[in-house]
């Protein structure tokens, strides 16, 4: 699931978390956060909106709905909006913009019509990621550009060492492999 989360007027984080990580009502990533931004100080933090792709097969919306966020985070950072502190923002300050409302969603909006362009194929989707943040950071991916230039490990769903221990992705892949023969 990819969301919004609003710390305060101009000031969004734009995160990702696996779809299974919800009972069907609550997101558990997104309450632990508003928690955690309260005890930071932003008393009237709340989620604007998630973003949940169809559920027929998890592994598949988690690669989705991370591809939505890193592509969103690459045009975010690319027009300079990145806004994160860690010492201010905790964990995700890499994650955190300054822009309206307005504008977080049309970048959103906007990383969903690269994302759809590439028929929803992660593989081709990290690809013009890579590409775009070398072209324009000079580094691979978006969270080097913050960490200055050290690679960065962190949940990816599209890795094929990726596991998650609510489903077995293995079984997925060899669902796709079955499908594709």
């Amino acid at each position: 699931m990819n969301y919004l989360h609003l710390l305060e007027e101009d000031l969004i984080k734009s995160g990702w978390t696996s779809h299974t990580q919800t009972d069907g009502k609550i997101w558990y990533r997104s309450e632990n956060l508003k928690k955690q931004y309260n005890k930071l100080g932003f008393k009237d933090n709340k989620i604007l909106s998630q973003y949940v792709r169809p559920l027929e097969n998890l592994l598949k919306a988690d690669r989705q709905t991370y591809c939505v966020e890193q592509v969103t985070h690459a045009l975010l950072n690319r027009k300079g909006y990145h806004a994160g502190v860690k010492a201010k923002h905790g964990t995700g300050w890499t994650e955190i913009f300054k822009v309206t409302k307005r504008q977080m969603q049309s970048y959103k909006a906007n990383a969903i019509k690269i994302c759809k362009r590439f028929n929803w194929n992660y593989q081709k989707i990290m690809k013009w990621l890579q590409d775009y943040s070398l072209k324009h950071f000079g580094v691979r991916n978006v969270m080097e550009l913050h960490y200055h230039g050290i690679k960065v490990e962190r949940t990816n769903p599209c890795k094929p060492d990726y596991t998650n221990s609510r489903y077995n992705v293995d079984d997925y892949k060899r669902k796709r492999k079955r499908k594709e023969s």
